[in-house]
């Protein structure tokens, strides 16, 4: 699987979100939905879904690459326009899945609660030393966003009864193959794909 540029994400998301779903993306928006595409990636399959590093900003998680494409529209929501339609034949069908869950899950969160989340976030804390205030800029842990991730996965089969029949199955279905690929769940843990 190719590893792809966060700018490649962060065209899919435009166009699934803004262009398909009409739902307005800004920066700060689109700087969150990727880190959440990249953790869950990270946990279903245990390698980015892209190389750019994530860093911790003052209002949570930011690829430097995105925002100095964007920043010119400062807290305009971005135009579906400015997207590559063509960008869909460069990512994977399972990168596009995991991607369409996250986006399914958290695309209508504001980008404001969004970043409030990130601020809790165990790789956000660790790169600004637990204080917001502190070390502006630092690179997220990749390992830490894993660890994080698949204990995610692992407190979302915990919550289903069932977990072959969960409230949501395409992020259940995530949650699942990346607790077993971390040996999280049950008897079943496997590290297989």
């Amino acid at each position: 699987m190719t590893t792809l540029t966060a700018n490649q994400v962060a065209d899919y998301i435009l166009i699934r979100l803004g262009k398909e779903g009409g739902v307005p993306v800004t920066d700060l928006k689109l700087q969150k939905l990727l880190y959440y595409c990249q953790g869950w990636h990270l946990a279903a399959f245990g390698r980015p879904l892209f190389r750019d590093t994530i860093n911790a900003w003052k209002h949570g998680t930011a690829v430097r690459s995105v925002w100095d494409r964007f920043k010119c529209l400062g807290k305009a929501p971005i135009p579906p326009d400015l997207a590559d339609a063509t960008v869909i034949d460069h990512i994977p069908l399972a990168s596009r899945r995991v991607i369409d869950d996250t986006l399914e899950e958290l695309g209508q969160v504001s980008a404001w609660v969004l970043a409030d989340m990130t601020h809790l976030e165990p790789a956000w804390l660790e790169a600004r030393c637990g204080h917001p205030s502190r070390t502006p800029n630092a690179p997220l842990n990749t390992n830490t966003i894993l660890d994080s991730f698949a204990e995610k996965a692992r407190r979302r089969i915990e919550e289903c009864d069932d977990s072959e029949t969960a409230k949501d199955p395409d992020i259940e279905t995530w949650a699942i193959q990346a607790a077993k690929r971390h040996g999280l769940c049950c008897s079943e843990a496997t590290n297989s794909e």
